[in-house]
């Protein structure tokens, strides 16, 4: 039962990762591919954390919600007219994708540990240096390539047993 479930959620987790990766490649349709894949994700956590009984949603429901936060502060600053009002948006918008990246590196290090898989820790220390250097053009490269790390473990996934002493 648990490894059909397990199965069964591999099939999410690689189109999630597919689409993810995607997002920031495909000139005018990425942001659709984005959300696609962040739902998915979001199913495919959540099955993973009922097979193994963890925590996971919980990461990442509070990293998309500071994610999407600061991506409506960030659009906010384009629209104020003072010079203050505008630092104050681009610094919070920062300040908020730092907390989307602590939530999705705690959420990565859970999922390396209930998985085994080693690709999801890379990706989430891969994941929290971009947000970090996200100020610098360099920053995203690294996100992109924490995305790839992060779909290379959902593929990954698909051939996983579950143990059921985890």
């Amino acid at each position: 039962m648990r490894n059909s479930k397990v199965s069964k959620t591999t099939i999410f987790t690689g189109i999630a990762g597919i689409a993810l990766l995607t997002t920031s490649v495909v000139p005018v349709f990425g942001w659709i591919t984005g959300i696609i894949g962040a739902v998915l994700m979001g199913i495919s956590i959540h099955r993973i954390g009922k097979v193994y009984n963890t925590g996971l949603m919980k990461y990442y429901i509070s990293s998309v919600i500071s994610f999407l936060a600061g991506i409506v502060l960030f659009s906010l600053s384009s629209t104020v007219f003072s010079k203050h009002a505008f630092i104050f948006c681009v610094a919070t918008a920062y300040l908020l994708f730092l907390v989307s990246a602590v939530n999705g590196y705690k959420l990565a290090e859970k999922l390396a540990e209930t998985t085994g898989i080693k690709s999801f820790q890379t990706a989430g220390i891969l994941y929290m240096i971009g947000s970090l250097l996200s100020v610098l053009i360099t920053g995203f490269v690294i996100i992109f390539s924490a995305s790839g790390m992060f779909a290379t473990g959902l593929w990954q996934m698909r051939k996983l047993q579950v143990h059921p002493e985890r």
